[in-house]
């Protein structure tokens, strides 16, 4: 399954026409807040897709990460998220992708409430049994096609989950821009030898 977060504008005129091309369908985590403004995709847009096959799933509505948004508001949140997508239509809204992939207990309790059957994650790995949480493999625009095609193939299994744990480790061990000049370090090393991934017109995926 190929989901794409975020709902902007190139997923509708590039990434569902390439996985129609394949006779695939995606599932797209849109933010209710960003639909119909500059470089999203619109509510029409939206409908356009689910009648096409694909799904049409939660990003939350304000697009704020979840350890932002004080406990009482988060319920109202997800709530206003998922009541707006049913009244596009051709949207059944049962998933929710949260922002950054910040997963607690207290966000799998509230989305269980507003009344989502699964919470995708971005904790590495395979889903090999139907669960609540579903784990995924992040892919962004500054992958190339090596690296993409290491990263969906089912070898090595547990050295990439490793190598995910230690990542998120330095994550809560390092300060947070600490760990970001470190990531970017690397990525300026890397467009240097592939060229700047950001002119690369690539739907950020997961």
């Amino acid at each position: 399954v190929l989901t794409f977060d975020d709902g902007t504008e190139d997923h509708y005129s590039l990434a569902a026409p390439l996985l129609e091309d394949q006779s695939l369908r995606g599932i797209f985590y849109v933010s209710t807040a960003m639909l119909d403004t500059p470089g999203y995709m619109t509510r029409d847009q939206c409908r356009d897709l689910g009648s096409r096959g694909h799904a049409i799933e939660s990003h939350g509505h304000s697009h704020a990460p979840v350890q932002t948004i004080p406990r009482e508001s988060l319920a109202v949140e997800l709530a206003q998220s998922r009541e707006e997508l049913l009244m596009i239509g051709e949207c059944k809204i049962r998933s929710l992708a949260a922002v950054g992939g910040y997963i607690d207990s207290q966000l799998e309790e509230a989305a269980a409430i507003a009344g989502f059957y699964s919470l995708r994650t971005l904790k590495w790995g395979y889903n090999e049994k139907p669960g609540f949480l579903w784990e995924s493999i992040n892919i962004n625009r500054s992958i190339g096609n090596v690296m993409f095609q290491a990263l969906i193939e089912p070898r090595r299994i547990l050295v990439k989950k490793l190598f995910y744990a230690a990542k998120e480790a330095a994550k809560a061990s390092l300060m947070k821009n600490a760990y970001y000049r470190i990531r970017n370090g690397r990525y300026f090393f890397n467009k240097k030898q592939m060229g700047d991934p950001r002119k690369i017109r690539r739907p950020d995926c997961a």
